[in-house]
């Protein structure tokens, strides 16, 4: 297990945050708990993340500490409470754009294939996680499939879509009708949840 203590006495030493912290155990997950309420000053957040990730073996501790983003709901969505979009992933296989789209018509109401801007969102680009080929998948946990490195997106003309890649983090297009080992269908709405 990291040294949690060590980090702290850093930051400690940088003015960062009150000796309070250090009544707390070494290595106790109540650190992360009482960091937490403790509210981090807003403009400290993004260099304590950096400097978290660093003693972190993986996203989960970096997740315990900052604020959650993205909220599961019981009928399996994600919603993201900074952009308001609610997401539902699609089947665990290879998928044609054609595929994708088929599958979004099916599930009806206010459901569409996001614009690239949106999948772009999803992107975390210093996420350590890594997918179920050992890649990248720079996503959050919230999005369950561990083979879905690309997300297809709306129609680019005739023969063609767009599709994000969370591996690299860019878009592309590829043909209608192509079924990548990677390649997966989600959906999106505009969310109705507070």
């Amino acid at each position: 297990m990291k040294d949690y203590h060590k980090l702290i006495k850093f930051l400690y030493f940088q003015n960062t945050l009150s000796d309070v912290l250090f009544q707390i155990s070494e290595n106790d997950i109540e650190l992360v708990r009482l960091i937490r309420s403790y509210g981090v000053i807003s403009d400290f957040k993004e260099k304590f993340k950096l400097i978290i990730s660093d003693y972190a073996k993986d996203d989960i501790f970096l997740e315990l500490i900052t604020e959650k983003r993205f909220k599961t709901t019981s009928e399996g969505t994600v919603i993201d409470l900074k952009t308001k979009l609610e997401w539902l992933e699609g089947p665990d296989e290879p998928t044609s754009w054609e595929m994708a789209e088929a599958w979004v018509d099916s599930l009806g109401g206010e459901w569409r294939l996001p614009t690239t801007d949106e999948l772009c969102t999803l992107y975390l680009p210093h996420s350590k996680r890594k997918g179920v080929y050992g890649y990248p998948l720079c996503i959050d946990f919230s999005f369950k499939t561990e083979s879905a490195y690309s997300r297809w997106s709306t129609r680019r003309n005739s023969n063609s879509a767009w599709i994000f890649d969370y591996e690299r983090g860019y878009y592309h297009f590829l043909e209608l009708w192509v079924k990548g080992s990677y390649d997966r269908a989600i959906a999106v709405r505009f969310s109705t949840s507070s």
